[in-house]
């Protein structure tokens, strides 16, 4: 018997860094590949044709069907498979598209599609990826394109990994552009249109924009209920959407009755059903939660074996499911319920995969009604079970801001900077807002942490001296500046020449104060020695100050052993001095050394040094 053949067909653009997953995890199930390039400008089409792929390429119109249309007409298969090249096919699951396309009466598939976002969240939807090779079989709209032609479809237990919401804030920041963009101009054709109400109020979600995404999901629901499509279950998840944002705006009362508007229609859909149990929670109306509590764990345990689905589903809180016996939980007595209220803890721990989420949920729970203390055990026990969790950083340093706890602040301040590429280059801003604002305490805890967590963060100098402009304070902090002064040159440039600053406005306290700090972590700086000695010079101890110059001169190798007992052998020294910062590159050292020789010339008339 003639197996039937399979064409993967997709469109793709500077792909090269997703591609290689892709293919490889589909390769061994495909017999032809079909690429259509819209104008990469890396190595895409290079990777797509190492793996046998048949690449085509088309200028990019704004229109995804229209390229998805291209990639179909290229394609000679019996059956077509659909990806994106930032997807992957489960392996455990791929060898059942061969058994699916001999198996199987219809004449499209559904695949389960489980799509990840940052921070380890996913949920999950049924998708035709899988159709026959019919004559005027094709797709229709522009961004959320959609098969049209088919006929029958099935739901096979065939799983891809959609990794394009797990991506940096420029590049999900570039998409939703892209896609509101695409959606306006959609829109321009089809006004009454419920489905791209619906897409524009996914994409305002994802952003999050709850406000707009209320607004165009109102807009949906409004529109396919006068077209009489609101039963259809694809508005389950308009439903899902305009709920939430309610719920995110605190507006719980219409939440509660646009939710049970959806029940009625839908009264299965997990994501309502979630939604009913959180206004409960919310709103502490316990009874009633327990009796949504129930029916939702019921259902739960009903869809979750995802074999047992037989109809297309949008499951977007399937990885918060276990919110609910957790509010269950924190509806009970920590006292008189306290058996019950463990195990429903338990429960929800199993349904998270973790005890983390839990403990952090709870200590946010704790947070708002005012139990510091208790939150941070909460929190620490969060931390234990997942120690890069940014989320549970940023709860730990909000108790500790609470607490007045700055030793823990700053503590946790550094985990986080040393964690998060986005704190790290967030927190120059942070502390020069801080100093706008007045808040010189809040920039100091900023700034010591990340002076201690990245010390060679390319603002950091700039940063010191802007805070020094405010506040000295800061270089009290000893074991910090002798590690940042030795890592990082241009922070100890940034002080000295900070120092020079105050030095030359007269200043002498700041000035002191910082060529003390370098020289106390870097001994042998001679700017710091020659800023020292001017100092002492300023404040009349002469005998100290020609000690900070025989220092200076000894690290700069040009020991004199003669003592100075003019104006004018002073003169020449700061002159010496001059010509030796500028033979070591040091050409702002130089010109102060050389300024003092100046003024100093102006004065020699045989005065002698008392």
């Amino acid at each position: 018997m003639v197996q039937p053949s399979v064409s993967l067909v997709m469109i793709v653009k500077d792909e090269e860094e997703m591609l290689p997953r892709c293919l490889s995890s589909v390769k061994e199930f495909v017999d032809e590949i079909v690429v259509v390039d819209t104008g990469s400008t890396d190595s895409t089409p290079e990777i797509a044709r190492s793996f046998g792929a048949k690449v085509y390429f088309h200028p990019w119109e704004d229109n995804f069907s229209k390229h998805r249309n291209q990639s179909i007409s290229y394609a000679t298969g019996d059956w077509f498979l659909v990806m994106d090249a930032d997807e992957e096919i489960l392996p455990e699951t791929g060898h059942l598209i061969r058994k699916a396309i001999r198996e199987v009466d219809f004449d499209s598939i559904m695949f389960y599609v489980i799509s990840l976002y940052a921070g380890g969240r996913k949920a999950f939807h049924t998708q035709q990826r899988l159709f026959k090779n019919h004559q005027g079989i094709h797709y229709e709209g522009r961004i959320h394109n959609k098969i049209i032609g088919v006929k029958s479809t099935c739901i096979y237990p065939i799983h891809i990994l959609h990794h394009g919401y797990n991506v940096s804030q420029e590049k999900a920041r570039s998409k939703h552009e892209r896609r509101i963009r695409i959606l306006n101009k959609e829109l321009e054709s089809s006004p009454e249109n419920p489905r791209i109400y619906h897409y524009l109020s996914a994409a305002y979600m994802a952003v999050p924009d709850y406000g707009e995404s209320l607004d165009k999901a109102l807009k949906a629901l409004d529109l396919a209920e006068k077209a009489g499509k609101i039963s259809d279950p694809f508005f389950a998840w308009t439903f899902y959407i305009a709920v939430n944002s309610l719920c995110e705006l605190n507006r719980q009362e219409e939440a509660e009755r646009i939710c049970k508007k959806g029940l009625v229609l839908f009264p299965d859909d997990p994501d309502l059903n979630f939604l009913l149990n959180r206004i409960f929670f919310e709103t502490r109306r316990f009874k009633e939660l327990r009796m949504a509590g129930k029916s939702y764990l019921s259902l739960y345990f009903s869809l979750r074996d995802l074999k047992r689905i037989q109809k297309p589903i949008h499951w977007v809180t399937f990885d918060l499911s276990w919110k609910v016996p957790w509010f269950l939980a924190m509806s009970l007595s920590e006292s008189t319920d306290a058996r019950q209220r463990n195990s429903l803890l338990k429960q929800a721990a199993q349904m998270a995969g973790n005890w983390g989420d839990i403990y952090h949920a709870t200590a946010r729970y704790k947070m708002a009604q005012g139990r510091y203390l208790s939150a941070e055990r909460d929190l620490i026990k969060a931390l234990e079970r997942k120690s890069n969790d940014l989320g549970i950083i940023y709860s730990l340093l909000e108790v500790y801001i609470h607490l007045g706890d700055e030793v823990k602040e700053i503590e946790t301040w550094e985990k986080l900077l040393l964690l998060s590429h986005e704190s790290r280059q967030r927190a120059p801003q942070e502390i020069r807002r801080a100093l706008s604002q007045g808040r010189t305490n809040d920039a100091q805890k900023l700034l010591l942490a990340l002076v201690r967590a990245c010390p060679t963060h390319g603002s950091v100098p700039e940063v010191i001296v802007e805070y020094l402009e405010h506040s000295s304070d800061i270089l009290n902090h000893n074991e910090v500046w002798h590690t940042a002064i030795k890592t990082n040159n241009r922070i100890k440039q940034a002080i000295l020449d900070k120092g020079f600053y105050f030095l030359s406005s007269g200043n002498l306290e700041k000035s002191t104060q910082i060529f003390r700090k370098i020289i106390a972590a870097d001994p042998s700086e001679p700017a710091a020695r020659l800023g020292m000695a001017v100092v002492l010079w300023i404040d009349g101890d002469v005998e100290s100050m020609a000690k900070e110059l025989d220092n200076l001169l000894d690290i700069m190798n040009f020991p004199i052993d003669k003592e100075i007992t003019s104006l004018e052998e002073l003169r020449t020294l700061f002159a010496i001095i001059a010509e030796l910062f500028y033979e070591h590159g040091d050409k702002k050292a130089a010109t102060f050394a050389s300024q003092l020789a100046s003024r100093l010339s102006c004065c020699t008339n045989s005065s002698h040094i008392p």
